[in-house]
C-alpha cells in the first residue's frame, strides 16, 4: 500500500516520484517534465506493482479485464 508519495519538480529537469510504501520501503521513478498530477496519481500505483512484483502482475490485471 502506499503510504507517502512526494512530487519533485525542477525546472528543465525530469520529475522525480518519491514513494514511501507500508512495509517501509521506498521507491524513486523519474517521470517526463511535462506530466500532470492527475496523470502521476493514476501511474504510481501501476509502477509501484511492477517495481515489487515484475511485470507478471500488469499482464494478469489486463487478463482479467
Amino acid at each position: 500500500m502506499i503510504e507517502r508519495v512526494t512530487i519533485c519538480r525542477d525546472r528543465n529537469m525530469p520529475v522525480a516520484a518519491r514513494v514511501l510504501l507500508g512495509n517501509g520501503t521506498i521507491h524513486y521513478f523519474n517521470l517526463s517534465p511535462d506530466i500532470s498530477q492527475r496523470r502521476i496519481s493514476a501511474l504510481l500505483p501501476m509502477l509501484v506493482d511492477r517495481e515489487q512484483y515484475g511485470d507478471d502482475v500488469q499482464r494478469k490485471r489486463r487478463k482479467q479485464k
